[in-house]
């Protein structure tokens, strides 16, 4: 799958993306949409779906397959398929496959980009580069 992490400054993803054929290509996860830093994980997809009709979400369908994190002003939040916003009441958070380990890192003292280097270094279906987006 992924990695996602944010503190409330800035975002950090991996760039690893496997194919349906089983090809491992390198993606970008991470974008900024109307001065919000969005990540996504799970079906590459449906997240470039998400980030595309992002502040207008009307008639937009996800699959289970989906989870995004959001950085904004107001704060952090995660978004599941069904467009339902969380916001994290916490100054980090990660999600994906990798994000027990980035979260770990972190409570630990690391940055989010020493975060995703743990989790590239534990994590299958982490890895390829990251992506840094500042708030």
């Amino acid at each position: 799958m992924t990695t996602i992490i944010c503190n409330r400054k800035y975002m950090v993803g991996d760039r690893l993306c496997s194919t349906e054929g089983g090809e491992m290509v390198r993606v970008t996860k991470v974008h900024k949409r109307n001065g919000d830093v969005i990540g996504f994980c799970g079906d590459p997809y449906e997240g470039v779906k998400f980030v595309n009709a992002y502040g207008d979400h009307g008639g937009l369908e996800l699959t289970d397959n989906f989870e995004a994190l959001v950085l904004s002003h107001n704060g952090i939040f995660t978004v599941d398929r069904k467009l339902a916003f969380l916001q994290i009441d916490q100054p980090y958070y990660a999600v994906g496959t990798g994000s027990t380990i980035a979260l770990y890192a972190m409570s630990q003292g690391a940055t989010p980009i020493e975060a995703l280097r743990e989790a590239t270094q534990h994590d299958l279906f982490t890895g390829l580069g990251m992506t840094v987006m500042n708030l």
